[in-house]
């Protein structure tokens, strides 16, 4: 039998399989719909959906190569907040991750004092002491991650630095939850030039 780690499993079934795992029982799925599903297994980089208490019921494979966490059934803010792990692969780690997440989380959470997925949430957040500082000191906050630019190291990548940027999407059936898609910027950059390029060659 293979004695194999939780990122070896992984890695060995989406190489295998040509798919991440199915993500854990007990996450709401009623929302995936098949085209929607379908839309995010193709997008070329990482993308997937979280719901109101940052659960995540669906993700692509791009999404779980670089995050593992997600094939285990770690919500969102509970992995940035709280995990060590997230201190290392995300640069700057306080200013530019922390602070706008614990806010957002912060928000959430008053304007949902009912959501008990989100009471839970917030509850194991603020048992690490750094993530309930900041979660207190930041109050309450609009802050929204479409279009921000933050910059991260990637699995397979060594000490190599990535600058990404996220588009953020609510579903208009339901607004509770949201597409996320992750982006390099270097990507970004390239596209603007071409497209620039073809508009001044088509002036």
């Amino acid at each position: 039998m293979l004695q194999l780690s939780e990122d070896e499993r992984h890695t060995l079934y989406t190489y295998s399989v040509k798919r991440p795992p199915e993500p854990v029982p007990g996450v709401d799925t009623s929302i995936i719909d098949p085209a929607l599903a379908k839309f995010i297994h193709m997008q070329p980089y990482p993308c997937y959906v979280s719901d109101q208490g940052w659960d995540v019921p669906i993700y692509n494979a791009a999404a779980g190569a670089q995050w593992r966490w997600m094939s285990h059934g770690t919500n969102v803010m509970l992995w940035a907040l709280t995990q060590p792990e997230a201190r290392l692969q995300l640069i700057d780690w306080e200013r530019s991750w922390a602070i706008p997440m614990a806010a957002r989380l912060h928000l959430a959470a008053h304007n949902n004092p009912n959501h008990e997925r989100l009471k839970e949430v917030v509850r194991q957040v603020c048992e690490n002491e750094d993530a309930r500082r900041i979660y207190w000191e930041e109050g309450l906050r609009r802050v929204h991650p479409d279009g921000s630019r933050r910059r991260v190291y990637l699995p397979h990548h060594h000490d190599r630095e990535f600058e990404v940027v996220f588009l953020a999407f609510p579903l208009l059936r339901d607004p509770s939850y949201r597409l996320m898609t992750v982006v390099p910027a270097d990507e970004c950059a390239r596209y603007a030039e071409a497209s620039t390029e073809l508009f001044s060659q088509a002036a």
